[in-house]
């Protein structure tokens, strides 16, 4: 196809970020709405991504314009509902799995 990606190394049989199908995460995500509801009784729709269940907890919001990833992975916000304020959060996918010589995510 012409959008493939470039062929890569062989990693273990591991399945890295670049092997997901990101079309098809979006499609499968959109098919699970779900409702932020409020104390004050407001109610915000979306779409889930991450566990599929019910869920009540602190609601914290990240309005950096990059490093979205890291703010998805950072334990200081373990426990919370992290809500995403930027936009065009996505548009440039998450880095791969790929590590250095020492076992640490290149590019985190």
């Amino acid at each position: 196809p012409p959008f493939a990606p470039p062929p890569r190394r062989e990693h273990d049989g591991k399945v890295l970020a670049g092997d997901v199908d990101e079309f098809k995460a979006w499609e499968e995500a959109a098919k699970t709405p779900s409702e932020l509801r409020l104390k004050s009784g407001e109610v915000w729709r979306g779409w889930n991504f991450g566990a599929k269940r019910s869920i009540a907890g602190e609601v914290v919001f990240s309005t950096c314009m990059m490093g979205y990833p890291e703010s998805l992975t950072d334990p200081s916000f373990a426990g919370q509902i992290l809500v995403l304020t930027y936009p065009l959060i996505g548009n440039y996918g998450v880095p791969a799995d790929e590590t250095d010589e020492s076992g640490i995510l290149k590019y985190f």
